[in-house]
C-alpha cells in the first residue's frame, strides 16, 4: 500500500482499523514503516500540498484544512505550505477566476462578482486576494 502511493500515518491506521488490526500491533506496523522510510508524514504533507496547489488549483486555506482533516500536526502543515511559492497560488487564483468569468458570460455584473467570489472561496483562496484579483480583471476589461 505504501509502495504505490504516499500515505500518512492516520490513513494507514484507519485502513488497518478497517482490516481489524488495532492497538499496539497497528502502532508497531506504522513505526516499522516509518523506520524503513516507507511512511513519512512530512514527506506526505509536502507532496499533497504541492500536488493540490499545482494540479488541482486549490488555495492555501483548502489545502491546510484537508491536511488537518488527515490528522497531520500543525507544524508539518506549516512546513508543507512553506514549500509552495506564493506565485503558484496567485496563478491558480487567476486561472480559476478567468475560467469562471468566461463561463458566466454576460451575466449581471453584481451577480457575476458574487459567483466569482463564491467559486474562489470554495477553492480555498483568501477573500482579500480574491477581491484584488477581481479588481484586476475588471480593470483589464
Amino acid at each position: 500500500m505504501c509502495a504505490t502511493q504516499e500515505r500518512c500515518s492516520a490513513e494507514l491506521l484507519k485502513k488497518m482499523r478497517d482490516w481489524g488490526v488495532v492497538g499496539e500491533a497497528a502502532r508497531r506496523v506504522v513505526q516499522r514503516l516509518a523506520d524503513e522510510r516507507m511512511l513519512d508524514d512530512s514527506r506526505y504533507a509536502q507532496f499533497y500540498a504541492r500536488d493540490k496547489a499545482n494540479f488541482a488549483g486549490w488555495g492555501p486555506s483548502k489545502i491546510r484544512f484537508m491536511l488537518k482533516s488527515k490528522g497531520l500536526a500543525d507544524s508539518l502543515i506549516a512546513e508543507a505550505m512553506a514549500t509552495i511559492d506564493d506565485e503558484v497560488f496567485a496563478q491558480s487564483l487567476a486561472n480559476a477566476l478567468a475560467n469562471k468569468h468566461r463561463q458566466l458570460g454576460g451575466k449581471d455584473p453584481w451577480k457575476a462578482r458574487a459567483a466569482l467570489i463564491r467559486h474562489c472561496v470554495s477553492r480555498g483562496f483568501d477573500y482579500a486576494d480574491i477581491q484584488q484579483a477581481i479588481e484586476k480583471i475588471i480593470s483589464d476589461e
